[in-house]
């Protein structure tokens, strides 16, 4: 599951998720949802939260992490 979603918003298959990549994922998850799409703000602070290592983009490892933490709080 985690991968499988990684891949979906890795559009240039680089192996990590860049900020345009994020960016275009939350807007159109925002689009499908009807709710407003994210602010530069909210970017940043997502990528913030993803990035562990700060090198400006989310590894499948820290994409992971999050995604896991989301869904087993216990971690």
């Amino acid at each position: 599951m985690v991968e499988g979603l990684f891949q979906k918003i890795d559009k240039d298959k680089s192996g990590f998720i860049s900020n345009k990549e994020l960016e275009t994922a939350l807007q159109s998850f925002a689009k499908e949802s009807g709710i407003s799409p994210p602010s530069k703000k909210d970017l940043q602070a997502v990528m913030a939260s993803y990035d562990e290592n700060k090198d400006g983009k989310i590894s499948l490892e820290e994409f992971g992490q999050v995604i896991r933490k989301t869904y087993d709080p216990q971690r």
